[in-house]
């Protein structure tokens, strides 16, 4: 998958694509792993810019995008 220009170099750690009955693939969720629970602790401004337009971007085409921790619970839970 090909995020806009305006994201930049940037390509999200992991998703799920699930296959119906009829073999067509839909993306059910996106997500970013990072080293923290708080995304605004992050410490590149770069960092925190492409996980906001990211979500707003995945948010318009209507899937779930998160940035997590290997510390957050229910991870496949919808964000925030």
């Amino acid at each position: 998958m090909r995020l806009p220009a305006i994201i930049g170099n940037y390509n999200p750690d992991w998703g799920i694509v699930r296959k119906d009955a009829d073999g067509k693939k839909t993306l059910h969720l996106v997500r970013e792993t990072k080293g923290r629970e708080d995304m605004r602790k992050l410490r590149f401004e770069h960092e925190k810019r492409k996980i906001k337009c990211a979500k707003k971007y995945f948010e318009a085409i209507g899937i779930d995008y998160r940035a997590i921790s290997i510390r957050t619970e229910r991870w496949w839970e919808e964000g925030e």
